[in-house]
């Protein structure tokens, strides 16, 4: 059986964290009788095939000339990425199509298909559902319970074709670091051993809640609590939009100025998993509508990391509230979350038996190896 993961809106591998990227690449990865490809987007990459740790990727994507000519002009997109993907479909005989794109055009997909795969469409993302406008896939992968119903309940999706495809993480990469391995990543930076270190991963926007932890870290140093922090991740565009910007981006650059703090850009998953493992506490106060299943709440437990978090969307899936984290019941509390993070961080080794169940949770629940391969039984039983 030939599978294809294709990604149309990231590259692969990965290196700025886009979630579509990492599922389609980690399933490709952890395929065990599938033979996998990969379809991204070319973005900073040149060249367009690479037989990757992931398998072969083919990539694609659209000039600066045609983007002028046809999207801003015109309107039109008279080659788009999905019969170009289809071209693909066809030269390589692939059996099964996966779709890391909620809206991904079916109909138009299979009628350029001369040999028509059956076809997954991976919801990362709540869209709509229309059915004239895109087909109708063989089968819709919801990224949690939580997106499953919302998609039954609010968009009215087929039920019979909705399953559920947690996302996951690399066991090779996340796991809860030895003292002695956390402490030699934590001299790297020039941190001392044993110090405390707290973190976050993810886009740098307020929603996400980069901005309260900024204030929180801030506010902890004040009061004495001599702990040191990390960031992590990529700033979008659309940033400037956030209702307090300015008071951010000024507290982020007289943090960028102590000893004490770290700001990095966004990194590849095999230099990032070293951020976590650096990581003692790692804070998630998202309160993003559009979360389905957060990647940095899987890693952050699979790492062995006491994640303080959001009682909201899927997270509840992946962290059992005073078992395998803490979630925040106000996330935009920036009170509750100074509280709840002060505690923590001075109680530190009250805190082992969280850090063991959340990377014994992540095993059991969210290893990309256990996820494939359930994967692979729906590819196998269902769709063969």
């Amino acid at each position: 059986m030939k599978v294809i993961q294709y990604v149309p809106h990231g590259a692969v591998p990965d290196i700025r964290g886009f979630a579509p990227a990492i599922i389609g690449q980690n399933l490709a990865k952890h395929m065990k009788f599938a033979k996998p490809y990969i379809i991204s987007n070319f973005e900073h990459y040149k060249s367009d095939y690479e037989h990757s740790r992931f398998g072969d990727v083919y990539r694609i994507g659209e000039s600066a000339v045609y983007r002028a000519l046809f999207k801003k002009m015109t309107r039109l997109d008279p080659y788009p990425l999905h019969r170009k993907a289809a071209v693909l479909s066809n030269m390589l005989g692939i059996d099964i199509f996966h779709a890391h794109q909620t809206e991904f055009p079916v109909k138009d997909f299979l009628a350029a298909c001369s040999r028509k795969p059956k076809v997954v469409v991976q919801v990362n993302a709540m869209r709509n559902f229309e059915p004239v406008k895109n087909g109708v896939p063989d089968l819709y992968l919801a990224a949690s319970e939580y997106t499953k119903k919302r998609m039954l309940e609010e968009r009215r999706y087929p039920e019979d074709i909705v399953g559920v495809l947690y996302n996951g993480f690399d066991e090779e990469l996340f796991y809860k670091p030895s003292p002695a391995e956390k402490n030699s990543l934590k001299s790297i930076l020039g941190i001392p051993q044993n110090s405390i270190v707290v973190g976050y991963i993810g886009r740098k926007q307020q929603v996400k809640g980069f901005y309260n932890f900024l204030r929180c870290v801030k506010y902890l140093r004040e009061i004495g609590i001599e702990i040191f922090a990390l960031s992590v991740g990529p700033t979008p565009w659309d940033t400037v939009r956030d209702e307090n910007y300015d008071d951010e981006q000024k507290l982020l650059a007289e943090l960028k100025n102590k000893e004490w703090f770290f700001d990095m850009d966004p990194l590849p998953h095999d230099r990032l998993c070293n951020v976590y493992k650096a990581i003692d506490v790692l804070l998630f106060p998202t309160y993003f509508g559009g979360e389905q299943h957060p990647i940095v709440a899987v890693e952050g437990i699979a790492a062995g990391c006491v994640v303080i978090s959001s009682n909201k969307f899927s997270i509840p899936e992946t962290i059992e509230h005073g078992i395998s984290g803490i979630l925040l019941e106000d996330p935009k509390n920036i009170d509750e979350l100074i509280e709840v993070t002060r505690r923590v961080v001075l109680n530190i080794n009250s805190f082992e038996c969280i850090q063991l169940a959340a990377a014994n949770s992540a095993k059991a629940k969210f290893s990309w190896n256990s996820l494939t391969a359930e994967l692979e039984k729906v590819y196998f039983k269902k769709l063969n």
